[in-house]
This record gives C-alpha cells, structure tokens and sequence, in this order.
C-alpha cells in the first residue's frame, strides 16, 4: 500500500497537474492524469478501510461516492472516475508538530 502511495506521490509530481491546469490545449492530459490519481486514492481507500475504517471511509466520500459504502477492491479497480465531483476537505492526515526535536 506504502508503495502504491509512493508511486502516486511521485506521479503527481511528474504530471504537475497545477501546470497542466494552466494550458487549456492540454485538458486531455490533465483528465487523465486525475483520473489516474483518483484511481490510486480509490484503491488505496479500499486496501486500508480494514486498519483506518473512519480515515477511509472519509476519502470515499470525497472521492465523490458521497455516504455510499465502501465497495470491494475488485469494484474500486474496475471504477471509471469520469465525470465524478470530488469534494474538497481538510488534511486528512496533518502533519506532527515536531516541536523541541
């Protein structure tokens, strides 16, 4: 899962959608790199609901999927994220304070 996360992580940061966001000839390239990314969220979702039910159950919904439940991994993988809203949210995971370290 840490892996998953890692590769999304770096992704993002190759694909730099902030960028693509500004360049309306490349709309294409940013769909599918958030609809690669929702997909990855998605997945992740499901492969930890059973360790963080709470936290995940959150991310489903901002993914879009409102108070639906949380599907099994096989329907999370087959998930076709065109057209869904997601919705915007706090950190889900802040950051420590570190202070006096």
């Amino acid at each position: 899962v840490l892996g998953l996360v890692a590769e999304a992580n770096g992704f993002v940061d190759a694909a730099a959608p902030w960028k693509l966001a500004r360049e309306p000839e490349r709309a294409a390239d940013l769909d599918a790199a958030l609809r690669s990314l929702i997909r990855a969220l998605a997945v992740t979702a499901a492969l930890l609901f059973p360790f963080m039910p709470e936290k995940m159950s959150e991310l489903w919904s901002r993914l879009g999927a409102g108070e639906a439940a949380m599907p099994l991994l096989d329907d999370v993988v087959a998930l076709e994220p065109a057209g869904q809203q997601v919705q915007a949210g706090g950190v889900l995971f802040p950051r420590p304070e570190l202070s006096g370290v």
